[in-house]
């Protein structure tokens, strides 16, 4: 209007616009603030949203609704898993309620987004203050907003489903319920990490500030290295990992098989001229660590050296023993313990390390299978070990 009147000389603008909108010729979009070219509908469609209000259910639980239209991807702390090898994956969650789930399999951490206008700032606080996981919490102000937002697309949506045959009302629609999600959009993700934004961000209790995406990654990799501070060192992206491939299957046999077969040879007999994929495992696993004293006299003792990232992994397990020593236990327990806080070695690592383990400490204990006692430690008993170490029992 104020463009017409000052650019274009019409004095009467708005008096001609209402005109134009009573005989249908123009039609104004509330969503985009523009006028467009009428081309022609009986369908009234703010009248029908607000027809759609009865015909929706109302939005009483804000996740399986969101979830339909936002998809977050895992999100890696690029410091943490630079510094130790292992990656370090935050996954997104939504809830109207602070979460309190322990992070398993691949991801390592939880980025928890809440969606609660009722819920306070101090219960919130609260939660984060006895939060023992890497969960860290994002609160969004303007819950009330999205799920009204939520609750139009939902109504539009209802609106398009029940007039498909009207080619011009589906075509309004369609544009509708496509700004109405992009708006979500920018509310959800595009404020997320912005400075000032919607979003207040709670760890351990204290509120932390996030202006950035670099801000927020960094938050997870503090978040890593206070969770899981006795991490290892084992920079092998091949095997430190949660699924390894099948070439490192076959590598895997491989080491085990030059365990066994030539412990007491230096270096298992590896051709030094040669570095397949289980000689570079025995070397970033092993030697660097101080377990490749193999060559030795049977009575030499392996243990890791004392300025070795792996010495609280080491006694871990050494501790595993000694409770072993009061009744049989199944090695299940030994992963498990090895999987969490504050460890959390991925499973490529795991499926490597406790075989090894084992058998750098064969004399130390029976190990028990589904048939019974078994004498000795093959590189078959160790590859069944690697995949299905619940099957087995030892006894210090």
């Amino acid at each position: 209007i104020s463009y017409a009147s000052l650019c274009l000389g019409i004095k009467n603008a708005e008096t001609l616009l209402s005109s134009l909108e009573s005989k249908k010729i123009i039609l104004y979009r509330n969503y985009s603030h523009k006028y467009i070219l009428f081309e022609g509908t009986d369908l009234d469609i703010q009248a029908a949203m607000n027809e759609a209000v009865g015909k929706v259910n109302d939005i009483t639980n804000i996740q399986p609704v969101l979830s339909k239209y936002i998809s977050l991807p895992p999100v890696l702390a690029k410091a943490e898993s630079y510094k130790k090898g292992t990656p370090r994956a935050f996954k997104f969650v939504i809830s109207e309620l602070p979460i309190d789930t322990e992070p398993i399999g691949e991801v390592d951490g939880i980025v928890n987004l809440i969606f609660n206008e009722n819920l306070s700032l101090q219960e919130l606080q609260d939660n984060s203050s006895r939060q023992k996981e890497a969960i860290l919490y994002a609160y969004y102000k303007n819950s009330a907003e999205i799920k009204k937002l939520l609750l139009d697309i939902e109504k539009s949506k209802k609106v398009l489903e029940e007039n498909q045959s009207d080619r011009v009302a589906k075509r309004e629609l369609t544009v509708i319920i496509e700004h109405q999600k992009k708006l979500l959009n920018h509310y959800l993700i595009d404020n997320l990490y912005s400075k000032g934004s919607e979003v207040i961000w709670y760890w351990k209790g204290k509120k932390i500030d996030v202006s950035s995406k670099k801000d927020f990654n960094t938050h997870l990799s503090t978040i890593c290295a206070d969770v899981y501070p006795d991490t290892p060192t084992f920079k092998n992206e091949l095997v430190n990992k949660h699924k390894v491939s099948t070439a490192i299957h076959t590598a895997k046999k491989s080491l085990f098989a030059a365990l066994v077969q030539n412990y007491n040879i230096e270096n298992l007999d590896f051709a030094k001229d040669k570095f397949p994929a289980e000689k570079t495992i025995f070397i970033t696993l092993l030697k660097v660590n101080g377990l490749a004293a193999f060559g030795k006299k049977p009575s030499s003792e392996i243990t890791v050296d004392n300025d070795s990232s792996f010495k609280a992994v080491w006694g871990y397990c050494n501790n595993f023993l000694d409770k072993a020593k009061k009744e049989k236990t199944n090695l299940r327990g030994l992963v498990e313990g090895l999987s969490k806080r504050p460890f959390k070695l991925k499973d490529g690592l795991i499926s490597l390390w406790v075989p090894i383990f084992l058998f750098i400490k064969r004399h130390d204990f029976a190990l028990f299978g589904k048939d019974g006692y078994i004498p000795e430690l093959t590189e078959q008993t160790l590859e069944l070990i690697s995949k299905d170490p619940q099957d087995y029992f030892i006894k210090s």
